[in-house]
C-alpha cells in the first residue's frame, strides 16, 4: 500500500499530531513501519508536509541523541529512500566528519556509509584527511568494512593517493575473494579504477587475476566493473576482460546500455577480438524493447556506435539519427 494512500489519511494526521510526543523508541518504530509502505515521490499536497515534519523531529532530536543513536536514525530513513534530502542527515554528515578521527572503528566504517549516500564531502573536510584516517584504521578492518570504505571514496570522487594502501585494500579483499559478496566486490573495482595510475597497475593486475575465478558467481555489474578496473591506469588481463564478455554476451538482453559502452571501450583499448560480440550488440541496440533506453541514455549511444564502426559495423540509420539536431541539443546542450 502507498503511504499516500486516500485511507491512510486519518492516520497520518495522529502521526503528525503525535511525533513530538513520542519517546526515541515509539519514534523508531514507527519510522520502520513507514519503511514497510511504498513512499514514493508523488505530487500529493500532503506529502512534502509529512516527510518534512519527520525530518523536523529528527533534527529536533539530534543534541538528545549520541552517536548510535543518530547511525539508527539515519539507517531508518535510508529504509525509506529519503535520507538524502534531510536536514537531519546533512547535519549528521557535518557531524560525523568532525568526530570521524576520534571515532572507533566501527563509527568509521557508518560514517563512510553516510557519505556514500551524500554523495559528497563537506567543503571543509579533504580527502586527505579521509586517507589518513582509513589508513590508521585499516588493519583492524575486515574486507566487507574495507569495501564499504571505498565505495565512499568513490561516490564523494574522493582519490587516494597512497600506493601503499591501495596494496592493503588489494591484499585484504583477495583474501575474501571466494566470499565477498558481489555489491562489494563491485563497489572495489569501481574504486580501483576511479583511483587508478601507472603506478597501480601491478595491484590492479593482481586483484583482477584473484577473482577472475569468481566470474560465473557475481552479477553482471559486479563482473563489468572487474573488466574494466583497469581501463585508466590502462593495465590489460585479457583473460578477465574476455571472461566478462562471455558473460555478458549470454545476457546481453539484461545489460544496460551505458554498461555495453564501457565494455566497448575496454575491448577497444586494449585492441581485442570479440567479434561475434560486437555483432550481437549491434543487433542488441536495435531491438524495439531497448528504444525507451536509448531515448534516457542517450549520449551512450554514439560512443557504442563508434567502437562498433572501428570494427567495420555501420548502423546506418541510429548513425543518421545521432547526427540530427534535436538528438544533439537534447544530450549536448547547444
Amino acid at each position: 500500500m502507498a503511504l499516500m494512500d486516500p485511507s491512510l489519511d486519518a492516520i497520518r494526521r495522529t502521526v503528525l499530531d503525535e511525533i513530538g510526543s513520542m519517546n526515541d523508541e515509539e519514534f523508531f518504530q514507527l519510522l520502520y513501519g513507514l519503511s514497510l509502505l511504498r513512499s514514493e515521490k508523488t505530487s500529493h499536497p500532503e506529502y512534502k508536509l509529512f516527510w518534512t515534519a519527520l525530518d523536523a523531529e529528527c533534527c529536533k532530536r539530534i543534541p538528545t541523541w549520541d552517536m548510535e543513536t543518530l547511525f539508527i536514525a539515519d539507517d531508518l530513513l535510508y529504509l525509506l529512500s529519503f535520507v538524502r534530502s534531510t536536514e537531519f542527515h546533512y547535519q549528521l554528515t557535518k557531524k560525523v566528519c568532525r568526530r570521524m578521527e576520534k571515532g572507533r572503528r566501527e563509527h568509521f566504517v557508518r560514517s563512510m556509509f553516510i557519505l556514500n549516500i551524500s554523495r559528497a564531502l563537506p567543503v571543509f573536510m579533504s580527502p586527505y584527511e579521509l586517507e589518513f584516517i582509513f589508513k590508521k584504521l585499516i588493519d583492524g578492518l575486515t574486507a566487507e568494512e574495507i569495501a564499504i570504505v571505498c565505495i565512499a571514496f568513490f561516490k564523494t570522487e574522493a582519490k587516494v593517493q597512497g600506493v601503499e594502501l591501495i596494496e592493503k585494500i588489494v591484499d585484504k579483499t583477495i583474501a575474501k575473494s571466494d566470499s565477498l559478496h558481489t555489491i562489494f566486490v563491485g563497489g572495489v573495482a569501481k574504486f580501483l579504477r576511479f583511483t587508478g595510475k601507472i603506478e597501480l597497475s601491478v595491484p590492479i593486475y593482481k586483484f583482477q587475476e584473484a577473482f577472475l575465478p569468481q566470474i560465473p558467481r557475481v552479477d553482471l555489474s559486479a563482473a563489468l566493473h572487474l573488466a574494466i578496473a583497469g581501463s585508466t591506469s590502462t593495465t590489460m588481463h585479457k583473460k578477465m576482460i574476455t571472461t566478462v564478455t562471455d558473460k555478458i554476451e549470454s545476457h546481453l538482453e539484461r545489460t544496460r546500455l551505458k554498461e555495453i559502452e564501457r565494455l566497448l571501450l575496454a575491448l577497444t583499448m586494449f585492441d581485442i577480438d570479440a567479434q561475434s560480440f560486437y555483432g550481437k550488440v549491434a543487433n542488441e541496440i536495435q531491438e524495439e524493447r531497448r528504444a525507451v533506453e536509448v531515448m534516457q541514455y542517450g549520449r551512450s549511444l554514439p560512443p557504442i556506435l563508434y567502437y562498433l564502426s572501428l570494427r567495420g559495423i555501420y548502423i546506418y540509420d541510429l548513425l543518421d539519427r545521432i547526427l540530427q539536431k534535436d538528438f544533439l541539443v537534447k544530450y549536448y546542450g547547444n
